[in-house]
């Protein structure tokens, strides 16, 4: 149906841009990318909030393990976007709404996308392999 980009496309690497996009229009919901690229002191911020209160705050990681921060690529480009399912006007975040259900198996079946379920944070998708990418 649709999909929204709500960051700058320019600084997540073209392929995971373009398979994530391609999937979410493959649905029927409506699906905005609301996260992109960050820098490491919005990384490390979001992970200090998510350390002082992991079940209140969003989730993020130490700026080394992310593949949001660009600085850990030669290219500088982000290898994950975070997503949101939109209805109704408003976010959805009940993850075993069929919608997120069934998204999540696809981006579990793509050869080149990895869901963040594995870790607790389904709304995040990223590259297979995004840390061999750390070394170009």
């Amino acid at each position: 149906m649709s999909c929204i980009v709500k960051v700058d496309a320019s600084l997540i690497d073209s392929g995971v841009y373009a398979d994530v996009v391609a999937l979410l229009k493959s649905r029927s919901e409506a699906w905005f990318i609301t996260q992109g690229w960050r820098d490491q002191l919005t990384e490390q911020a979001g992970y200090n909030k998510f350390i002082s209160d992991p079940v209140h705050n969003p989730k993020y990681t130490h700026p080394s393990n992310s593949a949001h921060v660009g600085a850990n690529f030669p290219d500088g480009k982000s290898r994950a976007v975070d997503i949101t399912l939109v209805i109704a006007g408003k976010d959805d975040w009940d993850y075993t709404h069929p919608a997120w259900q069934a998204l999540i198996a696809q981006i579990n079946a793509h050869p080149r996308l990895h869901s963040g379920v594995w870790f607790a944070d389904p709304d995040h998708i990223e590259k297979v392999h995004w840390q061999r990418d750390k070394g170009i």
